[in-house]
């Protein structure tokens, strides 16, 4: 079946914003990771974190959203989506957290044996946002998605905030953290699938990336925490930043190989937590501490290890089998 003209540029532009979101959150986890391990330090980073956690995953949400009429056009919608996000996320959950637990010491972040035991109810991070996008996947299966499910939508990410501490299962002594994420996140994933974004016309894109920017500065300026990236007054923020993307992916389509990335971007979020740790242990066992040496060549081990990992998985036909794209075309 061959795609108009207006279909592949968007298409071209949802995989641009998806390569360009997933360079945002392997730098955010690079950074983290080398603020944790003490190589950065300082306010403004804290600062730069601050203004790329209000909106990039706001942005994989809407994304995730917007192809969601499409698919459901066909029959066995959530078969088909479940089985894309709970096979990925059980083996490279299962992966990485059996790397972490036999590294333990050496990795900032460290999971004993029970924690793989508790991922049907507390998943390792980053999967954290496949949880979350099975629970939406779900709720779009059985409430036809409209007007109604938005208002719904809209009002769990009013009361998101309640969430924030909120513990289950006390006999096991485990808290149900991504309770926030599910309420805070649904009216993203609604509005991809209510409006999916038009072309940007330049005043729109340029008064997006402004409120993102004034929104972060006014906030950092009056004391606002580090930490409180998604409260809700800075929902200006996360629209805005996400609007400002998709603008700018809009100028980049023509970027074939961006756009390849864009389509793959499921090897890199499932396995960029491994690359960046891994780059970060090796460069600091050669005595290299260079800020700028770690951010550059931890960001981009975070993208092209596993993508390469991908490719060769798809040449042994494992791919498919560990939930990944089978072809080289995505």
């Amino acid at each position: 079946m061959q795609l108009r003209n207006s279909e592949r540029e968007r298409v071209a532009w949802i995989d641009v914003a998806r390569a360009l979101g997933i360079t945002l959150v392997v730098f955010g986890h690079a950074e983290r990771g080398l603020m944790s391990a003490g190589i950065l330090s300082g306010p403004l980073w804290h600062q730069i974190d601050f203004a790329i956690y209000t909106f990039h995953m706001p942005l994989f949400f809407f994304l995730s959203g917007m192809g969601v009429r499409a698919s459901q056009a066909k029959s066995g919608f959530f078969a088909r989506r479940a089985k894309g996000i709970v096979v990925p996320y059980v083996v490279f959950s299962l992966l990485q957290g059996g790397v972490q637990i036999v590294m333990a010491g050496q990795t900032n972040g460290e999971l004993a044996p029970r924690d793989l035991l508790l991922i049907p109810i507390q998943p390792i991070s980053p999967f954290w946002f496949l949880y979350v996008l099975l629970i939406y996947v779900a709720l779009v299966s059985v409430f036809k998605p409209g007007w109604p499910l938005m208002a719904v939508a809209m009002v769990m990410t009013a009361l998101s905030p309640l969430a924030e501490g909120v513990s289950f299962w006390p006999l096991f002594h485990v808290s149900f953290w991504p309770l926030f994420q599910v309420l805070y996140f649904f009216s993203f994933y609604m509005a991809g699938v209510m409006f999916g974004a038009p072309r940007l016309p330049w005043p729109i894109g340029l008064a997006a990336l402004a409120a993102w920017a004034v929104t972060c500065f006014a906030a950092l300026s009056n004391g606002l925490g580090f930490d409180d990236y998604y409260a809700l007054l800075m929902l200006p923020a996360a629209i805005g930043g996400s609007i400002a993307l998709i603008w700018i992916a809009q100028r980049l389509e023509f970027l074939g190989w961006v756009s390849w990335i864009g389509r793959n971007v499921i090897a890199i979020y499932v396995m960029h937590i491994l690359a960046v740790a891994g780059t970060r242990i090796i460069l600091m066992g050669f005595g290299i501490y260079d800020e700028a040496a770690h951010l550059v060549l931890g960001t981009s081990a975070g993208i092209a290890l596993p993508l390469a990992a991908l490719l060769v998985l798809q040449r042994l036909k494992l791919a498919v089998p560990v939930g990944l794209p089978g072809s080289a075309h995505g």
